[in-house]
């Protein structure tokens, strides 16, 4: 716990600080957050383009559910861009003040204290803090090892956890999967959540998905073959899962580049007693009267939803290869494939730990000799391999020290130590000056 503080309090420390040309020059670059800030200007100016609020803007609206106005846009913008297999309506839809509380409303309605629900691993670190802080679920995690979390064979790997659960008199609720995968920045095939919504219907947990990076797809030069995102909802349910096990998150902050305009939702189509269990909550995740305007005003252009869609994809797929050419540039090994999402999975400590070693070399070489030699290698040992115990701890170290800010794979339930989520989609002078800092951390 203490931990997770110190954590926090760095992030908002960080958030205080952000670097920007003219208004915080020393400030820290940050590449941590999930944010998108590649579309920012062009929804600025959509927004002012189109604002024209009325009074009811400034009260309390409709009630705390949203307004009728934006249910209905968010049902129609689904249909228009996900193309359903079952048309969304809007009583299928729940409002609340951003996806973080969509899932915590989740929490609540789809267990009881003590309950769990699975999480593959890495996975988004927030998520058993919106399942745990609150509603006490436990979370699960499920290491995969060798085996592709993508593949058919991580379903066998899920359906041992439940077992493994059972035995141990936990009771499971729920699997939670992000799909685009956050911080892997893949997509689950038809065919793999097909046979996920099997395994849930077979234990009668529920599957709920995260789907807030839908649209942040992108072309992978790399990987040609990449699976493309298909959306739960496209998905024929009959005679694979109980439609009522199955819930689906989305919001506008990642694919729009607008963490702060808090709107998420919960598309639940055969669950009403869920839908009104959720907008029973309403009043403690109450989307603001004016974030609903403006909102409503985006989703219902599809004109400029459609060409944002596909400008936004293509900046993220310059940024991509920015990164990719900087990560195969100093060999630093990293999860290829990637094709959606806002980040990297890189192995920066598996970078250090080379650099350490080659640094150890020099001090072993024959460029020095007797007790001045001895003496800097006691000096690397102890200022540097033996602090590195916790190779996380140390990269950390290292890159708040040139102030740029990553999220490591500790936060994000990594398997196994040193690896990083780098995110790319800022600006691009912004990411070139992060990733030139990361390089000095290094001394690359």
């Amino acid at each position: 716990m203490a931990a997770s503080l110190r954590r926090q309090e760095v992030l908002w420390e960080i958030m205080a600080n952000t670097y920007s040309p003219n208004l915080c020059a020393d400030g820290f670059i940050n590449l941590g957050i999930a944010e998108n800030g590649l579309m920012q200007a062009e929804l600025l100016a959509h927004i002012k383009k189109k604002f024209d609020p009325q009074r009811t803007a400034l009260s309390y609206g409709e009630g705390p559910n949203g307004s009728a106005r934006l249910r209905a846009a968010v049902a129609s913008f689904i249909n228009s861009i996900f193309s359903p297999f079952t048309p969304v309506d809007a009583s299928h839809i729940s409002v609340s003040n951003g996806v973080t509380g969509s899932i915590e409303r989740c929490a609540f309605e789809l267990g009881d204290p003590g309950d769990a629900f699975l999480l593959g691993r890495p996975y988004y670190g927030a998520f058993p803090a919106e399942l745990g802080d609150r509603a006490q679920i436990r979370t699960i995690p499920v290491s995969f090892g060798e085996v592709d979390p993508f593949g058919l064979a991580a379903v066998s790997i899920y359906e041992s956890s439940i077992i493994d659960a059972h035995a141990r008199s936990q009771r499971v609720r729920a699997l939670l999967l992000c799909n685009p995968h956050n911080p892997l920045g893949r997509c689950y095939a038809k065919e793999v959540l097909t046979a996920l919504m099997r395994l849930c219907h077979k234990y009668q947990i529920h599957l709920v998905v995260d789907e807030v990076y839908a649209l942040s797809t992108f072309r992978n030069p790399e990987n040609r073959q990449a699976v493309p995102f298909t959306s739960t909802l496209t998905i024929d349910t009959t005679g694979i899962i109980d439609p009522a096990l199955l819930h689906v998150f989305w919001g506008m902050s990642k694919d729009f580049g607008c963490n702060g305009l808090r709107i998420g939702c919960v598309i639940s189509q055969a669950n009403r007693a869920l839908i009104a269990a959720l907008d029973a909550h309403a009043p403690y995740c109450y989307p603001a009267a004016f974030l609903d305007y403006i909102a409503c005003t985006v989703l219902e252009d599809h004109e400029f939803v459609t060409a944002y869609i596909i400008e936004n994809r293509r900046r993220l797929g310059e940024n991509y290869a920015i990164i990719a050419t900087f990560l195969n540039k100093f060999a630093i090994p990293f999860f290829r494939g990637t094709n959606a999402g806002l980040f990297v999975w890189a192995n920066l400590g598996a970078a250090w730990s080379r650099r350490r070693q080659d640094k150890t070399r020099y001090h072993l070489g024959g460029t020095c000799n007797g007790i001045k030699c001895l003496k800097e290698k006691l000096t690397v040992d102890s200022e540097e391999l033996q602090r590195d115990l916790d190779v996380n701890m140390e990269v950390q170290r290292r890159l708040l020290a040139e102030k740029v800010y990553i999220i490591d794979g500790d936060e994000l339930g990594s398997e196994v130590p040193g690896w990083f989520r780098i995110v790319f989609a800022q600006p691009k002078d912004i990411l070139e000056k992060g990733l030139n800092r990361i390089a000095s951390a290094f001394d690359m």
